[in-house]
């Protein structure tokens, strides 16, 4: 920090705070597996109870690889989420969870998938 103290000019300042994380929930899901099989994965996401929202709606961007389910539970939620490919080849979603929270609107959460040939 600058200052007009002409003994001090600068002064260095040492911030620290305590952040406290909205909910707990993935980064990023991965979708691995060969065509024709299942292939899904659930995840948790669990509000921090000083911070506590409803999930009220999700939306896949673009949409075109993956379905998604949500179920709640007594910690929070769970979301399935599923391979919707029928080919092999890689792909990228968005998953995108609405929620009623003035803090935090909207969770995004990046969804990879790598679907195999059959050998």
């Amino acid at each position: 920090m600058f200052s007009n103290d002409p003994l001090k000019p600068q002064v260095n300042l040492t911030l620290s705070a305590k952040v406290n994380q909205f909910a707990t929930y993935p980064k990023k899901i991965d979708l691995y597996g060969m065509v024709g099989n299942q292939i899904s994965q659930t995840v948790e996401i669990i509000p921090n109870e000083n911070f506590p929202f409803k999930i009220e709606s999700s939306t896949a961007h673009p949409g075109t690889s993956i379905s998604v389910k949500i179920d709640s539970n007594d910690k929070g939620y769970l979301l399935t989420v599923t391979n919707t490919r029928t080919s092999p080849g890689r792909f990228w979603e968005k998953l995108i969870l609405k929620t009623n929270s003035k803090i935090k609107p909207e969770i995004t959460i990046p969804v990879y998938g790598t679907i195999s040939a059959k050998n």
